[in-house]
């Protein structure tokens, strides 16, 4: 038993990374029956979810969306929800506590990603405080995500940034 702990500490198991990829995408889309449910499943993955906000990323990867999502994964362990949405999309649920500044964390996200594809783009949401607004930072970022083209020099994109008006 004390091997299969520490193997599983060391190791994520597939089964993880399906798990992550399966609460992502329900927190995400809002498909889930209440945010205390989001919040125990996410728990369960080993995730704060007391005293925390919450900062949706979406990496688009063009070539390489497999490679983008494992390497987050190993860099953001125990921080964050990780998984592929679409075939050339990942995305980020980054769990931190309060007061954590989150760009710092972000910047590292979007260099991970780049060392991956370096045509990848990193749009972030708004931070929210609830695991019930989540959904709305994903939309968020999904938009930013629509607008921004590669090779902008930037290491992530965010609507504020822009002067637009929420």
């Amino acid at each position: 038993a004390m091997t299969l702990t520490i193997a599983r500490l060391i190791h994520s198991t597939a089964w993880e990374r399906r798990a992550h990829r399966t609460v992502l995408h329900d927190i995400a889309e809002q498909r889930y029956r209440s945010p205390g449910e989001a919040r125990a499943r996410a728990a369960a993955l080993g995730l704060p979810v007391t005293d925390v906000s919450f900062l949706a990323v979406l990496v688009d990867a063009p070539r390489n969306a497999g490679e983008v999502e494992a390497a987050l994964s190993r860099a953001l362990e125990r921080t964050a929800l990780v998984g592929t949405l679409t075939e050339r999309r990942a995305g980020v649920l980054l769990f931190l506590r309060k007061g954590q500044p989150w760009q710092s964390t972000v910047e590292q996200l979007s260099r991970t990603a780049r060392e991956q594809d370096a045509d990848a783009v990193v749009s972030i949401g708004c931070e929210v405080a609830d695991i019930a607004h989540v959904a709305r930072s994903f939309r968020e970022a999904g938009r930013m995500a629509e607008t921004v083209l590669p090779g902008s020099g930037l290491l992530f994109h965010r609507l504020s940034a822009i002067g637009l008006r929420h």
